[in-house]
């Protein structure tokens, strides 16, 4: 009796379960056009943030018709929808999602301003996405990284942006070339060095535009490779801040490694500290040198200086 009746009870069991599971969330489409032309607005940002807190629940951006949908939307809460364009002011309304877990937000209707978009948006209602011309820029708050992230950490989260196992970057396919870190070179162009040493908390915005000054000749305008340049936050472009790693093992077998930066406005100096009884090293004298370490050319030393390299063995 009780043999028969174990698949009736399976089968209630798995249908109980899979019942349960039924995420209470819906989606949010619509269309982005100009107020004057009805030109569907391609890459205009729509952004869906919690009424309570202005947390961020999702964004998308629009296709080349203006069109965007929006999935995984919380049900029963009121949410604000922001949408931003360069060139345009910001709309805002107000949407919450009940029994209609789809919901049609119709046409939005933007108008052409003067204003820069800095100047429209509120800092709570930041896009994670702006475009801006030839320019993609990310709102790093809005991807959350661990308290001890580096930027490299923080790539991984951003769309488009691809990390291998040796540090290399892509962005939408396309290979990253260079880094800056406000505007200036980092460690003679070795991005590594950016990404595997500067903590992610420390970058307010990554904005990544095309390196048109190493286009080949034989490559088409789409071929472009990628530069990004890491806007850092206020609070820390006069700071000084590190990070320090130690393991041990068998054998009285030890390593010990730190990175202590240093930002003073144009002035960025970083010191690498590394020691053990492994006979390893951190960097060999081919990656030491393509960083800037051991420049004999006084005139470059003079610029190095500023991305300088200290190690002790």
């Amino acid at each position: 009796m009780g043999i028969k009746a174990f698949p009736v009870c399976l089968f209630i069991l798995i249908f109980s379960q899979t019942y349960a599971q039924q995420p209470n969330i819906g989606a949010i489409s619509g269309l982005v056009k100009d107020s004057a032309t009805k030109k569907g607005l391609s890459l205009a940002t729509v952004s869906v943030f919690k009424l309570t807190d202005s947390s961020i629940v999702s964004f998308k951006l629009c296709d080349d018709k203006g069109g965007f949908e929006i999935r995984n939307i919380p049900l029963n809460q009121t949410l604000k929808i922001v949408t931003t364009f360069e060139g345009y002011e910001v709309d805002r309304r107000e949407v919450r999602l009940t029994a209609s877990a789809n919901y049609s937000i119709g046409t939005i209707l933007l108008k052409p301003t003067s204003k820069s978009l800095d100047e429209v948006i509120v800092k709570s209602e930041r896009p994670p996405i702006i475009v801006k011309k030839d320019t993609i820029e990310f709102n790093a708050t809005a991807f959350k990284t661990l308290p001890n992230a580096l930027v490299e950490d923080l790539f991984k989260k951003l769309p488009g942006m691809q990390v291998d196992r040796d540090g290399n970057i892509t962005y939408n396919g396309r290979p990253v070339s260079r880094i800056y870190v406000d505007g200036k070179s980092f460690f003679n162009d070795n991005y590594k060095a950016a990404t595997q040493i500067l903590p992610s908390a420390i970058v307010a915005n990554v904005q990544v535009y095309d390196d048109k000054e190493q286009l080949d000749a034989t490559q088409k305008n789409t071929d472009y490779n990628k530069i990004i340049n890491l806007k850092l936050k206020q609070n820390v472009k006069k700071s000084t801040f590190g990070k320090v790693s130690t393991s041990g093992g068998t054998d009285n077998r030890y390593e010990l490694a730190g990175a202590v930066n240093f930002l003073r406005d144009t002035v960025q100096l970083t010191l690498i500290g590394y020691k053990n009884n492994l006979n390893r090293g951190i960097f060999n004298s081919s990656e030491m040198r393509a960083i800037g370490a051991f420049n004999r050319n006084w005139q470059e030393y003079s610029y190095h200086m500023r991305q300088s390299f200290c190690g002790f063995k």
